[in-house]
């Protein structure tokens, strides 16, 4: 945030061409040339497969631990049946073996998903990527970390910097989570794959153009 009013484009063309290479094409908007430097941060969450590992493993435990269970009840029973009620012993039925299916060929390998980004939704202007001015006497790194803690309550390690006109852009992954939002104009946070078409601060073609040239670099 700019003493309260918004960002300037999120990128622009130095040249003036409009399609320059490793530029993202920007729609212009109505901007007071005298403002602060600004930063803003595109912040991809990193897939989590030890999640998913310790929730399979949790998982194939309790299969295991009901699995054991039922065996041990079927094996009580057994042994309660061999005893008729008249102390006789009964011929018990021995299990039938069945044959091991053939395992099936692995299918198709699946794409992995794209990661998901993070966008916070200011109740002045719609959802926008964290960010806000650079304050006097701190880098433009220290500014982003700042915004970014400040507005969704997360740290983010900050890898690339596209500098854009009065200030820049960083792409980054989100780091650990150190509790809620201080600024109260923030009023949601979402993790998404794609860009919503509605509710933005600013045209979604400027968010989709960013957010391809992140994709491009590995994000």
């Amino acid at each position: 945030m700019i003493n309260g009013r918004a960002f300037p484009p999120l990128m622009q063309d130095p040249a003036g061409k409009g399609d320059a290479p490793g530029h993202v094409p920007i729609h212009i908007h109505d901007v007071p040339t005298e403002v602060r430097p600004f930063v803003a941060v595109l912040a991809f969450r990193e897939p989590r497969p030890l999640l998913r590992r310790l929730r399979r493993r949790a998982k194939e435990g309790k299969e295991a631990r009901d699995g054991g269970k039922a065996a041990r009840d079927s094996g009580k029973e057994a042994r309660d049946g061999a005893e008729g009620k008249e102390g006789k012993r009964r011929r018990l039925r021995l299990p039938i073996r069945r044959r091991a299916r053939a395992p099936r060929p692995p299918g198709p390998a699946r794409p992995p998903k794209p990661r998901r980004f993070m966008l916070v939704f200011n109740r002045r202007r719609g959802w926008e990527l964290p960010g806000g001015a650079v304050n006097s006497g701190e880098t433009e790194e220290q500014a982003a970390s700042r915004e970014f803690l400040e507005e969704t309550g997360y740290e983010v390690s900050l890898e690339e910097k596209m500098p854009l006109g009065a200030g820049a852009v960083f792409l980054g992954k989100l780091g650990k989570r150190r509790g809620m939002p201080r600024d109260e104009d923030i009023k949601e946070i979402k993790f998404l794959r794609e860009v919503p078409k509605e509710g933005l601060a600013f045209p979604a073609e400027e968010y989709e153009a960013l957010v391809k040239l992140a994709r491009g670099k590995g994000y």
